[in-house]
């Protein structure tokens, strides 16, 4: 049973003027080092960190919305080993989804030159 659904769609170009702007500050704000590795190893960073950030945001519209208080480390996308993208949960915000009645939690993203777009699904049963 679908438990939340969120869905996040990012312009590439305004995480690239953020990055610009505030470079590291906001970097090590929103990403873990694993995400921020994994980005700057493509031809693109931008893209990758825009779709990395579309999943943080639709995580967090799956919730209900940052009435948690959540951190941006409380969640970070990893890739697994065939490549698809999953969601790693800190203990906090694993407590919050078994309150939710949140067992699984599925994501999607997509990419292209100009846009990122990310679908969280949160399921239980």
């Amino acid at each position: 049973m679908i438990k939340g659904l969120g869905i996040d769609l990012v312009r590439v170009d305004r995480i690239e003027g953020i990055i610009e702007k505030w470079g590291e500050r906001f970097l090590n704000k929103i990403y873990s080092s694993a995400e921020r590795e994994y980005c700057y190893s493509k031809a693109r960073p931008a893209l990758h960190l825009a779709a990395r950030f579309a999943v943080k945001e639709a995580v967090i519209k799956m919730l209900g919305g940052n009435s948690y208080n959540l951190c941006w480390h409380d969640f970070e996308v990893k890739n697994n080993q065939e490549g698809l993208p999953e969601l790693k949960t800190s203990a906090s915000l694993q407590e919050l989804l078994k309150k939710k009645g949140i067992e699984r939690v599925h994501i999607s993203i997509s990419h292209e030159q100009e846009y990122a777009i990310a679908q969280v699904i949160g399921e239980g049963d």
